[in-house]
């Protein structure tokens, strides 16, 4: 069971292209965290490495507490008839002792954190920092240039990580007739290796209009 919180405010002045205005979607929740596996004196074993046959393992509690918060900003300011300029961040975080890699985040791709694969970044903590200048020529179509910085962290039982990463890309929006379609090219690098052309990412998207 999780009980939790969600405070929505939408300012923009439209909502699949906006020129100006201000979105905040802020939520929180907090619950019981359930690990299940063999018991032993009413601990659960968990195991976390494995050398020459020999099983490392960790005693953890079956039940403890998470907490969990998410919060999106994003402003968009026009600078002139068709050119808006949009200032946003995306950050998340989860509170626990006993994280393993299936409760992480899982960052990359088109919606959050450009010029990585999808969903392969495994992050706690996270700060995705993201400038995007539009060329908007369409009610539901525009060209743009962006920049996504982000701030990183790992927590598990078995590991602690903290990285940065940044990226750099373009894009365009189309209106077709099933909706609007979505097509990025992004170069993403961690702090500690370089730009490499070779590994760019081409992402994809599509929003339905009903």
């Amino acid at each position: 069971n999780a009980y939790g919180f969600n405070i929505f405010i939408d300012l923009l002045d439209y909502k699949f292209n906006p020129r100006k205005g201000f979105l905040l979607n802020l939520e929180g929740k907090a619950g019981l965290k359930r690990i299940s596996g063999f018991k032993n004196d009413d601990k659960i074993i968990v195991p976390i490495s494995k050398t020459n046959n020999i099983t490392s393992s960790l005693y953890v509690p079956e039940t403890s507490m998470i907490y969990e918060g998410k919060i999106l900003i994003e402003g968009y300011i026009p600078i002139w008839e068709v050119i808006s300029l949009k200032l946003a961040n995306s950050s998340g975080f989860k509170a626990n002792d006993y994280l393993l890699d299936n409760d992480l985040y899982r960052l990359g791709g088109f919606r959050l954190l450009r010029g990585f694969d999808q969903q392969s970044v495994f992050t706690t903590n996270y700060s995705v920092f993201t400038m995007e200048l539009r060329l908007l020529f369409e009610e539901n179509s525009f060209f743009n240039i962006f920049t996504d910085q982000s701030i990183l962290k790992k927590s598990t039982i078995t590991e602690i990580e903290i990285n940065s990463s940044s990226a750099y890309g373009a894009g365009i929006n189309f209106q077709a007739k099933p909706g609007i379609f979505s097509i990025s090219y992004a170069l993403g690098k961690f702090n500690d290796t370089k730009i490499n052309f070779s590994s760019a990412k081409i992402h994809f998207g599509f929003i339905n209009l009903f």
